[in-house]
């Protein structure tokens, strides 16, 4: 006799349902993987001892703008209930804090909303670190030379020319690029690693920083690994669209911010380029404190990206009937991406070397301290001759306190002081004395 599903005498029989008790499946201090009604699930998870009332306190959260604070939901007039953005804990609710569920309703990216990010405010809380903030930008300011450039087009630059070696290059390509009226235009990395010989004009103590994206990270590494240096960093650029325009289409105070310029068109896009640093040579911190310096920085630098917006009109009024379309490209490519100038400012306070030279910059990035060269330049201003003269010799701060001669930028007494210092070796154990 055939048996047919859910019973044995050919009868379709439901199968029982009993009530679901997590702590009958999940070991204890185990969690189920999928959504569950949170009473259920707290009673699940392992209790504590001394457990009380304090426990339960709802801590103070930051909503997003645009939240409101008394509903939890959205201003603006959102039909959407209270319950999507709480979450009930015993019996209570708490403000949900969600930036990622605030993108979808508006575009504004979460590292929106991280503060303290400029400057001025990040060390408010640090009497020391801002004292030696600004002992370190009043040595830079003074013993930065003036800023010079050079217009050429990098496929085919005499770097002979230059006639001095650089303690830091500072490199940000036009990597690779479909564009949408124009096709594929752009440097790959064995472009770089054919026109630029990096390893023939830096010190044999140097550093090299070179911009990618997640697309480029591989290629960067490589030029890094053929040029001579080691990758010893990450910087990451978190970017935020604060700037960025919303859609005028819309209605209400939570309006979308408009995402049609964005090549490819799509809402998720990446929000992070690197900075790669290599390092070459034998270089150690807690030794070289006349060249490395003062640990000031992180690796997270948070600013403004470029309104796609721009982007497109700046493509829509690039002429292509040039004699030179490769470097008229280049320049295309370095003016819609530029990068933050929070860059300089950390390789400043870093490296005590005072000849520093920028590779694909543009008319905003000439700074003082600085040589840019570019094809993304309106006009040259160098002379080989009176550069050496600013960068030679050995007295350095607070000896001179000019640009005008030395190749390091020095220091002070109080700066030593002041400054956090790699742990030092003592008989084999690590010091930590001067522990960061």
């Amino acid at each position: 006799m055939s048996q047919q599903e859910g019973g044995m005498d050919g009868q379709n029989v439901p199968p029982m349902a009993f009530p679901f008790d997590p702590r009958l499946v999940f070991p204890v201090g185990a969690m189920p993987p999928f959504p569950m009604p949170w009473d259920l699930a707290m009673n699940a998870a392992p209790k504590s001892k001394g457990s009380n009332a304090r426990n339960a306190k709802t801590m103070p959260v930051n909503l997003p703008p645009g939240m409101d604070h008394v509903n939890s939901i959205p201003l603006g007039g959102s039909d959407r209930k209270s319950k999507d953005y709480s979450i009930a804990i015993k019996g209570r609710e708490r403000l949900h804090n969600d930036y990622n569920q605030n993108f979808v309703d508006t575009g504004a990216r979460p590292q929106n909303f991280i503060r303290d990010t400029d400057e001025e405010k990040r060390f408010r809380e640090y009497p020391k670190l801002k004292r030696l903030l600004k002992l370190k930008r009043e040595i830079i300011t003074k013993r930065a030379t003036p800023a010079r450039y050079i217009k050429a087009d990098l496929r085919n630059f005499d770097w002979d020319s230059l006639q001095v070696l650089f303690d830091v290059v500072l490199i940000n390509p036009p990597w690779q690029r479909q564009l949408r009226h124009f096709g594929k235009f752009g440097w790959t990395g064995e472009d770089l690693i054919e026109y630029l010989p990096i390893d023939k004009i830096v010190e044999p103590k140097s550093f090299c920083f070179i911009w990618c994206d997640v697309y480029s990270l591989e290629e960067a590494k490589n030029c890094l690994k053929y040029w001579g240096y080691r990758r010893c960093e990450d910087i990451c650029w978190l970017k935020t669209n604060n700037s960025w325009t919303v859609d005028e289409k819309q209605n209400g105070r939570n309006r979308m911010m408009s995402f049609d310029a964005i090549e490819p068109p799509a809402i998720l896009h990446k929000t992070t380029e690197h900075c790669l640093m290599g390092l070459r040579g034998l270089i150690r911190r807690n030794e070289e404190g006349y060249l490395v310096h003062s640990n000031l920085d992180t690796d997270v630098i948070i600013a403004e990206e470029i309104n796609p917006k721009r982007v497109l009109e700046m493509e829509l009024q690039f002429n292509p009937d040039v004699s030179n379309l490769n470097a008229e490209m280049d320049s295309h490519l370095i003016s819609i991406n530029p990068k933050p100038a929070e860059i300089f400012d950390i390789i400043d306070r870093f490296c005590l070397g005072r000849r520093k030279l920028e590779i694909f910059g543009n008319d905003d990035s000439i700074r003082d301290g600085w040589i840019t060269l570019s094809p993304a330049l309106s006009d040259t201003k160098y002379n080989a001759e009176e550069y050496k003269t600013w960068t030679d010799g050995n007295v350095c701060w607070p000896e001179i306190q000019n640009y005008k001669g030395g190749r390091l930028m020095g220091t002070s007494e109080e700066i030593e002081l002041l400054r956090p210092k790699s742990p030092t070796k003592e008989d084999g154990k690590t010091s930590i004395e001067h522990r960061d």
